[in-house]
């Protein structure tokens, strides 16, 4: 049964969205620029490319760099830097490495990392591009990765298969080494590890699917949360999970709302009704409330992201558009017509310096600076698409995935 429940659970991850193609809107000119400047981080330590194949190797990239440059009366202004993987590709072969990317994050140092789907992790420190795969890493299991973590000298990267025996893989980066745990070597306790997160004291938090929250210390201590008051065989996906800044823990779930684990007990936001997921043909597994519960319809079941403002404010990405929770519990929805967007469908969402939300679709990427919304489409970086990941450098520059028509990312430079 469990075994069942698994493959409905990811052929219901997989099928894809649709949305309408927005009509087209006049865009500025394009035209050639100088290079963009990038402060370089600090480098990872014993980076060695020259180690033998049955070992951990780093492949070094070669990078087509392109500068853009626009102008526009709108509030934002600035310059687009393009990145893309150089490696030789068509159509029946396309080894881009950086492509299908999933999540982007910048550690304490300022290096980016890029988490992706059949591609590895790829980091980027400023001045030289790298990327691990299984081909190249001896000791790294899988390179599709669906939730990732940085944290000190260390990546922590949710592997997934189709085979359904998913891990967590850890990358030291100063001694370039990886590890897995998973429910055959550790107390992990179950396969599908998404919505990855580390709290101030670096103990890991690891949502899976059996509705049980595992927690690691660093001294290697496991503890074990339900999150449910039935047996560990519920079907539970995180899709992502934050540390706010009293210390609370939240998740955002796929298909069961948004998940808050403080002063011992968990309360829950949102989320499928109980009388639609005795549906068979939903294909969703029962999850009992918790004993606190909200309920609104502007509250997203499907969110897809969750990030906290500097006013402790929480915003989610969904399938339902943009959903804002306040500090009193107050919700607002932002829906593809409140944005003037055509597709409803929220990949990725980011915090930037000055308090900005930023947040991307497949036709758009959009930014409120508190009052109004700003969007761009693909076309102002000559891509077709968006892709599925946001982020934000120390630097204050916007990265954003492009879409699976294109391959490499955009970065965004704001003109003063």
């Amino acid at each position: 049964m469990k075994i069942i429940l698994l493959v409905l659970l990811t052929i219901i991850l997989v099928i894809p969205f649709f949305a309408c193609n927005p009509s087209s809107t006049s865009l500025p000119q394009l035209e050639e620029t100088e290079p963009m400047p990038i402060s370089p981080a600090i480098k990872p330590e014993n980076h060695n490319l020259t180690t033998p194949k049955d070992t951990t190797e780093i492949v070094l990239l070669t990078i087509n760099t392109s500068y853009k440059e626009f102008a526009t009366d709108e509030p934002l202004k600035g310059k687009w830097t393009i990145f893309e993987d150089a490696s030789p590709k068509d159509n029946s072969n396309d080894k881009s490495a950086i492509k299908y990317i999933n999540i982007i994050k910048c550690d304490e140092s300022g290096r980016i990392w890029f988490a992706s789907d059949g591609r590895g992790l790829t980091m980027y420190d400023g001045e030289d591009w790298y990327n691990w795969q299984p081909e190249t890493v001896f000791d790294m299991k899988y390179d599709s990765i669906r939730s990732m973590a940085v944290f000190g000298d260390r990546v922590y990267a949710g592997g997934y298969s189709s085979r359904i025996d998913n891990a967590v893989m850890i990358y030291n980066i100063e001694q370039n080494t990886w590890n897995t745990i998973s429910n055959g070597n550790s107390q992990l306790s179950g396969e599908i590890t998404w919505g990855i997160a580390v709290d101030s004291d670096g103990r890991l938090y690891f949502p899976t699917e059996n509705g049980v929250l595992d927690i690691l210390n660093d001294n290697g201590n496991w503890k074990h949360i339900n999150m449910t008051p039935l047996p560990p065989f519920q079907l539970l996906s995180a899709k992502d999970a934050l540390f706010d800044t009293e210390g609370n823990y939240w998740i955002a779930t796929w298909g069961h709302g948004i998940w808050k684990y403080a002063d011992n007990k968990w309360i829950k936001y949102g989320g499928i009704p109980e009388k639609d997921l005795d549906k068979p043909q939903d294909g969703w597994i029962k999850i009992p409330m918790p004993s606190e519960y909200t309920s609104s319809s502007l509250i997203p079941s499907f969110p897809r992201a969750i990030i906290q403002d500097n006013k402790r404010n929480l915003w989610i990405a969904s399938t339902d558009g943009i959903a804002l929770k306040t500090v009193d519990n107050q919700w607002t929805l932002y829906t593809n017509n409140d944005l003037n967007i055509g597709d409803r469908l929220i990949e990725d969402i980011e915090l930037d310096s000055k308090n900005r939300i930023w947040a991307v679709s497949m036709y758009y990427l959009l930014v409120f600076d508190g009052d109004t919304w700003q969007s761009f489409t693909p076309d102002v970086v000559n891509a077709q698409y968006w892709g599925d990941a946001v982020g934000l450098d120390k630097q204050g520059n916007i990265w954003v995935a492009l879409g699976s028509k294109d391959t490499g990312v955009a970065v965004f430079k704001e003109e003063p």
